[in-house]
């Protein structure tokens, strides 16, 4: 072989692996924007959940409000004893109320997996409140 041939196949060589090389990287980029697609389209998704789960809970929450206000209203007019236990409970259900409030919105958003444990604790928690609430009112008509 003489160095024409060499260099001749030396370059077609060279050309052949770079269309492997490139020809290879087209998929891998392809599979790369796939996957950031699919990452975008979970926080999406992750973001409309919690805030759907952020809205119905402050809802809830500012409806717990009225009714605790309109159960102090209500045992003003009740004797001393049950005025004072009332007030104690009402002061109580408050607190919780508030604190509910404070865990929603210093929630830092943590992941699917974080706000899926984070809803389970924090409505658990919600319907204790509102649970009480009931019994509560119940017992003071």
């Amino acid at each position: 072989m003489d160095l024409k041939t060499n260099i001749f196949t030396f370059i077609v060589f060279l050309f052949i692996a770079s269309l492997l090389f490139w020809g290879c990287e087209k998929p891998a980029d392809k599979r790369l924007e796939d996957s950031r697609q699919e990452v975008r389209v979970a926080e999406t998704k992750f973001l409309a959940e919690w805030q759907t789960f952020k809205l119905e809970s402050e809802q809830t929450i500012a409806a717990n409000e009225k009714l605790i206000d309109a159960f102090k209203e209500k045992i003003d007019t009740s004797g001393p004893v049950y005025k004072a236990m009332y007030n104690r409970e009402a002061a109580a259900l408050e607190l919780r109320n508030q604190n509910l409030m404070i865990r929603l919105t210093e929630y830092e958003e943590g992941g699917q997996s974080n706000l899926k444990e984070f809803k389970i604790t924090f409505n658990k928690r919600l319907d204790d409140v509102e649970k009480t609430m009931k019994d509560l009112f119940a017992n003071a008509d």
